[in-house]
């Protein structure tokens, strides 16, 4: 399973989100490990929007952040420099705190 797709208002309104909030997950040069999914799980259990540092030379970053969406069904925010933003709908409509701008359709064209 993976995550919908996000449309670009929605991506720009998460990263505005991001921009004040601490990295809660640094990634190590070993990549990504079952005890890195596991937190991962535990951040998307207590937050919509995880904030990542990755450690990971400058090539290697587009894998990892690939590796985290298939591996977390996640959809990458934004990615800046060794920092990437992640975004997953928590399951419970309750326990969303994230609202998201509608994804506008093209009617009549």
């Amino acid at each position: 399973m993976t995550a919908p797709a996000l449309t670009g208002a929605q991506k720009s309104h998460l990263r505005s989100l991001g921009q004040t909030m601490d990295c809660q997950l640094i990634i190590g040069r070993e990549g990504i490990t079952a005890s890195v999914v596991t937190e991962l799980e535990k951040l998307f259990a207590r937050h919509e929007l995880v904030k990542v540092k990755l450690l990971a030379e400058r090539d290697e970053r587009p894998a990892l952040c690939a590796a985290i969406e298939a591996k977390t069904r996640a959809a990458e925010a934004g990615a800046v420099g060794k920092t990437a933003l992640f975004y997953r709908q928590h399951a419970e409509p309750a326990k969303r705190s994230i609202e998201l701008p509608e994804s506008k359709t093209r009617s009549g064209v």
